[in-house]
């Protein structure tokens, strides 16, 4: 899902008011904001991507997991 805003940097406060005025002075700017999937961001940098990556192997192929009863965690 993702959304669009038509707005004038004046309009716009705090930090990110800022940072914009100071990128598109006192113009209008149009800012498209969008939900972030935290997989494909972790996925980006290749240290992450390969942790990761090993991991869901290692569940796949039930290794190294520790079995807990549902009774133990109440």
């Amino acid at each position: 899902m993702f959304t669009t805003y038509y707005l004038q940097t004046s309009e716009i406060e705090g930090k990110l008011g800022k940072s914009i005025r100071g990128l598109f002075g006192r113009e209008k700017v149009k800012i498209t904001v969008s939900e972030v999937d935290e997989t494909d961001y972790l996925l980006q940098n290749e240290v992450n991507r390969k942790h990761l990556l090993e991991a869901v192997e290692r569940v796949e192929k039930r290794v190294g997991l520790k079995e807990v009863k549902l009774e133990d965690l109440k």
